[in-house]
């Protein structure tokens, strides 16, 4: 392919969604519609590796900064209400995965994999626009926590529904990861003994390279990239106390930095690999009803949650409930796994593409704030009031 269009497309997936994100609608959700035109107007970008690199460089550092947000200190603090809270989504996740293997078309482990992605939030998106959201401190801490429990909660789920292809394809998968996250400490703690004295400055390349070389082991271990970005994210919090520098407010916002730069390739690229089947009016139609039906349950379950539990009035509950609705990143991942693994047809690949933007821009609409973006001052600064708040 002529260089000139890379350049083009480029420039122009950085440039073009962060001008367009002036109407309500996130810059990710215009990156994904500019894939779905150049895929129309420029078939041969369809499949480019380039930029497939390019996109998994910005979803898997992305999901090391949503591991590195993981503090068990915070999850034990409000492990109560993060319990209630994890075992409603299973039930939620349970009846709807039972409600979708009833149908003849679909057996157990893609009815869960299509329950995952309606039902789960992308906490790596959310993580990067709640501070354009106008949440208080103490909101902004509930709609976070609750975010990076649904989301460990269902990378837990998806491991083993995509290693369950045998019993012995479980025990292996699940055997490797377990020496890797043995072995991912390991390594951090000889870093920081025997290479960073002589390399100071390099926390950030160090936990960048080693999240790349785990995202590569699970995605050939069958079980996807980002479960072992998210994993080395964890685990660099785990090991803070001898790296000290790799868990900084600095080294933390660089990753975001560095995510922000390369999330809209993933984006572009999902939208090139749409199949001109899967945009169709019968796939709208599938993702707009999915939107009018999972989207109000998904903020009556949690506000009815916080209802009961604590008492909350459901203004209140609202103002957690509307702002984990995204689900843009983690029903694009599960949408193309389903389509390319699982045979999804094209009509419903579509309609959980379309569900996805819906979820993402209907925030924005109700909250009546800007539209939500990646902004890397917005984290430090959530962090520094979770932080405050917890002190109060």
């Amino acid at each position: 392919m002529h260089p000139g269009y890379y350049l083009a497309a480029l420039a122009g997936v950085q440039v073009l969604p962060r001008m367009l994100q002036r109407l309500p609608v996130p810059a990710p959700v215009w990156a994904l519609l500019l894939g779905v035109g150049t895929g129309i107007l420029l078939p041969d970008f369809r499949g480019d590796e380039v930029i497939a690199q390019l996109g998994t460089l910005g979803i898997a550092s992305l999901f090391v900064f949503a591991g590195m947000e993981v503090r068990v200190e915070d999850l034990r603090t409000d492990a109560r209400q993060l319990a209630v809270h994890v075992v409603t989504r299973i039930v939620t996740l349970a009846a709807l995965a039972g409600g979708i293997a009833l149908l003849p078309a679909y057996e157990s482990r893609s009815a869960v994999l299509i329950a995952l992605a309606v039902l789960t939030p992308s906490t790596g998106f959310i993580l990067g626009s709640i501070g354009t959201m106008g949440l208080s401190a103490g909101e902004q801490r509930a709609v976070r926590l609750k975010a990076i429990s649904a989301e460990i909660l269902a990378l837990t789920i998806m491991f083993f529904v995509l290693g369950s292809t045998s019993m012995a394809s479980l025990y292996w998968s699940t055997l490797a990861l377990v020496a890797l996250a043995i072995a991912i400490p390991l390594l951090f703690r000889g870093a920081a003994r025997f290479l960073l004295p002589y390399a100071p400055g390099s926390e950030f390349s160090l936990v960048i390279i080693v999240a790349l070389v785990a995202a590569y082991a699970t995605d050939a271990l069958g079980v996807h990239y980002f479960i072992g970005a998210f994993l080395v994210g964890v685990l660099v919090q785990h090991v803070r106390g001898d790296l000290p520098a790799a868990t900084s407010g600095e080294t933390m916002h660089a990753i975001e930095l560095f995510s922000s730069f390369f999330m809209p390739y993933f984006f572009f690229n999902a939208g090139l690999g749409l199949p001109e089947s899967a945009l169709s009016i019968k796939a709208l139609l599938i993702g707009l009803a999915l939107s009018a039906v999972a989207l109000p349950l998904r903020v009556f379950v949690v506000t009815l949650q916080r209802r009961l539990t604590l008492r909350e009035r459901w203004r209140e509950g609202l103002r957690i409930s509307v702002p984990l609705l995204p689900t843009l990143i983690f029903a694009l991942v599960i949408a193309d796994i389903l389509h390319t693994e699982f045979g999804l047809p094209d009509a419903l690949f579509g309609g959980l593409v379309v569900y996805a933007m819906v979820s993402t821009i209907v925030p924005t609409l109700l909250l009546k704030t800007a539209a939500a973006r990646f902004d890397p001052a917005s984290v430090a600064q959530t962090e520094k009031d979770a932080t405050a708040s917890g002190t109060r």
